[in-house]
């Protein structure tokens, strides 16, 4: 690790960038004078006291009397102290920050009830925000993805779903047919998709990603360009004229869409429909 590296680890931690050059130079040059500290850690002696003095007050450095040498205290115990100090700091402010959502309860009520289309880019964000909303489901999911989309969805939130399933939340998905046959049917052997609760359906091609929650919540990725999870930007809504418009294409894709059976079926066929093919191509002739 560098010495700007570790200065930077302790200013994180609460020192000043000063307090961070001094200690560091007292704890590579061992006890040392005043004039051997300012040459290493590249700070005025006319500064240098005052903020050796300020490292003393810490009990972070110690000064032998009458002989003008300062001493650190080991780094292992000056690091304990540091990371103590800002778990108290954090543990104070998420304090802070929970008396302040318990004081305004009413005030995020109606945010929630108002009308709104919201629009998130950052992927971590629009990760967190949809797990909430599939957290609170109360009722049902409804699920409309590509295939690959639809795999990572699964392999993301598999273990939020599965609590919704067992709240008796119902879930009923449509994906696009998959590509690659053998690979689909593991992926569909998950114990998830054998709950009486859980229906999905394919069709051969979606016109688009998005989700809808209690029918009072739309979770619309505005792109399929990136085929990542989360990292097109997302669009939350729980305005009622786009959500009964997104409800109605999803029902009339689900009554159109094939069942697994005939996945299935489409699997087999596809299989047999190989093997004929590797039959009759002909022999190289050498």
């Amino acid at each position: 690790m560098t010495p700007e590296s570790e200065e930077e680890v302790l200013t994180s931690l609460g020192l000043t960038s000063s307090q961070a050059k001094v200690y560091l130079a007292l704890v590579h040059t061992g006890p040392s004078k005043v004039m051997i500290i300012s040459q290493i850690s590249k700070i005025h002696r006319a500064h240098l006291y005052q903020i050796l003095r300020s490292l003393e007050e810490i009990s972070f450095v110690e000064r032998k009397l009458g002989t003008g040498i300062y001493v650190a205290i080991p780094l292992k115990e000056v690091a304990t102290t540091l990371v103590k100090n800002k778990r108290q700091e954090i543990t104070k402010l998420e304090t802070e920050v929970n008396e302040i959502i318990d004081y305004n309860p009413q005030r995020k009520t109606m945010l929630e009830d108002k009308p709104e289309i919201t629009v998130t880019s950052n992927k971590s964000h629009t990760l967190n925000k949809s797990q909430k909303y599939f957290e609170s489901a109360k009722s049902q999911i409804e699920i409309m993805q590509t295939w690959k989309r639809f795999t990572q969805f699964w392999q993301y939130y598999e273990g939020t779903l599965e609590n919704a399933l067992a709240r008796g939340v119902k879930i009923r998905q449509i994906v696009e047919f998959p590509k690659d046959g053998s690979t689909s049917q593991d992926f569909l052997k998950k114990k998830t998709f054998k709950s009486c609760l859980f229906e999905l359906k394919f069709v051969s091609k979606t016109g688009g990603n998005f989700v809808i929650v209690d029918n009072s919540m739309l979770l619309l990725s505005t792109s399929q360009e990136k085929e990542n999870l989360g990292e097109t930007p997302f669009l939350f809504s729980n305005y009622k004229g786009l959500l009964g418009l997104m409800q109605r294409y999803f029902l009339s894709s689900w009554k159109a869409a094939s069942s697994l059976i005939k996945l299935h079926k489409n699997n087999k066929k596809s299989l047999h429909q190989r093997a004929q093919t590797q039959k009759e191509q002909p022999i190289a002739n050498y």
